[in-house]
């Protein structure tokens, strides 16, 4: 498969129009009508932005021997995958201990120096801490997580 097929099938696998295609890579519309009549071909720049954006390799665009497969960027993936991984550990580690220490602090009424009610409890059974510590590890998991999605997006 040459590369002006490739360029066609992979712009309208993700979905895409030439000149939204055009877009994304800051160039005219017609540049990619051109690469995609096969009358012109990109430059290198542009070679390394269409295999970053399609999730393939630059070698696959390139070699009009590879026909089938479209071989993802193993590096990218994988990165990504481990920080998502990573990202959810954190989300669920956070949210178990302020889990624990909010029905901890439940369970055990306590009147803390004339505190009472759930602050009384969190400062009598020196749940405070955990749980604010817990909070703190979720919400860095969760801004990992939305770190990650969108820049999956862009």
């Amino acid at each position: 498969m040459k590369l002006n097929e490739k360029i066609i099938m992979l712009r309208k696998k993700e979905g895409l129009s030439q000149e939204a295609l055009a877009e994304k890579l800051m160039i005219s519309r017609q540049a990619v009508s051109r690469w995609e009549s096969g009358s012109s071909l990109p430059d290198a720049l542009n070679i390394l932005q269409l295999s970053k954006l399609f999730s393939v390799s630059a070698d696959y665009l390139l070699n009009d021997e590879i026909e089938d497969a479209v071989p993802p960027l193993p590096r990218e993936r994988e990165r990504g995958k481990k920080i998502m991984f990573l990202a959810l550990v954190l989300t669920l580690i956070g949210l178990v201990f302020a889990a624990g220490s909010f029905f901890f602090a439940l369970a055990h009424p306590w009147i803390y120096n004339g505190i009472d009610g759930l602050l009384g409890s969190f400062l009598g059974t020196n749940t405070l801490i955990p749980f604010i510590l817990g909070l703190a590890v979720m919400l860095i998991g969760l801004a990992f997580l939305l770190w990650e999605a969108f820049r999956k997006r862009n």
